[in-house]
C-alpha cells in the first residue's frame, strides 16, 4: 500500500491592522490632548504714514558696465564710453558718483551699478569691475548676463 501525503496550500500573508489602528488613535488622542489652540485677537503693523509730497529726487538710472570679448582682448564700456583699463573705469564711476544725489539714511545707495559679461570673457575683468566699483564707494552692485536688463 502506497501512501501519499497530501500538500497543504501555504496561507496567504494577511496584515493585522488592529495593533496599527490602536497605535494610531493613541497618536491622535496624544495630541489631541496636548496641543493648544489659540486665536489671534490682533496683529501688530505697522503701516507706512501716506504723503502726498513728491519724492525729492527720482532715482537715478543704473550704472552699466559692459564687459564683451573683443578678438583675443577683451573691452570694458561704463554707460557706453570705452576703458582701457580698470583705473579709467573708476574713475568714470567716481565722477557718476559725484553728480549723483546724496543718498538718504534710509536708502544707502542711491546708485546701482549692472556689471554685463559676455560668455568667454575671463572671471578676472568681472572681478576687476567689481573692485572698480568699491574704489568708487559703490556698493549696489548685480551681475548679469550680456543683453539681459535693457
Amino acid at each position: 500500500m502506497k501512501l501519499t501525503r497530501q500538500r497543504q496550500k501555504a496561507p496567504s500573508p494577511q496584515l493585522n491592522m488592529t495593533p496599527m489602528i490602536d497605535c494610531v488613535f493613541q497618536l491622535l488622542i496624544f495630541f489631541l490632548c496636548t496641543s493648544s489652540f489659540m486665536t489671534e485677537n490682533h496683529l501688530v503693523t505697522q503701516l507706512p504714514a501716506a504723503s502726498k509730497e513728491k519724492p525729492a529726487q527720482e532715482p537715478l538710472p543704473p550704472v552699466r558696465i559692459v564687459v564683451s570679448r573683443v578678438g583675443e582682448g577683451v573691452m570694458m564700456t561704463c554707460d557706453d564710453q570705452a576703458c582701457a583699463t580698470f583705473d579709467g573705469l573708476v574713475e568714470k564711476l567716481k565722477a557718476r558718483r559725484a553728480i549723483a544725489p546724496a543718498p538718504a539714511d534710509r536708502d544707502k545707495d542711491r546708485l546701482h551699478v549692472i556689471i554685463e559679461g559676455q560668455a568667454g570673457v575671463p572671471f578676472a575683468y568681472m572681478a576687476g569691475a567689481l573692485d572698480a566699483c568699491h574704489q568708487a564707494d559703490l556698493y549696489s552692485v548685480a551681475f548679469s548676463p550680456k543683453g539681459i536688463g535693457q
